[in-house]
């Protein structure tokens, strides 16, 4: 019987751990997403801080496949010190047989919707990458190299 009881105690005990462990990570703020405008864009996934990601159909240049990509940030993005905007929309390159993506452009803007453009950006040389599966980038990967083959638009 005690042996049970003790059992039963660290059963609880973790379950307890674990319940406060998730009760102390406050969710991000999502009452901003009922103004964002979906038209146009397939939904991709929500990040852990409440961001928003789209994509637009992918499309092939030769071996690899492009595909815009929308993000809605959940709060201002200072990522280097610096105002970056609300959103942002960048142009990926995907080349599927390697399961690898890079960025090779992206749009700035300061407010949701982009909305008020900030600055334009062109990647010359931007290494490859090799996203995890369970990622948002895995979900970039698999929706550009499963899609349709649509011609470049």
């Amino acid at each position: 019987m005690l042996t049970n009881t003790i059992a039963l105690g660290l059963i609880l005990g973790m379950s307890a751990t674990l319940s406060y462990a998730q009760a102390a990570k406050p969710d991000p703020d999502t009452s901003w997403h009922a103004s964002i405008i979906f038209a146009g864009w397939t939904a991709v996934g929500t990040g852990s801080d409440g961001t928003m990601y789209f994509a637009r159909p992918p499309y092939s240049v030769g071996a690899t496949r492009r595909m815009w990509v929308r993000i809605e940030h959940s709060s201002p993005n200072y990522s280097d010190g610096s105002y970056h905007g609300l959103s942002e929309t960048d142009l990926r390159e995907f080349v599927c047989a390697e399961q690898k993506s890079r960025f090779l452009a992206y749009t700035e803007y300061r407010l949701h919707n982009n909305e008020e453009p900030i600055s334009n950006h062109v990647i010359d040389f931007e290494q490859w990458s090799y996203p995890a599966p369970d990622t948002i980038g895995g979900e970039l990967l698999k929706m550009a190299c499963t899609s349709g083959n649509k011609i470049q638009p």
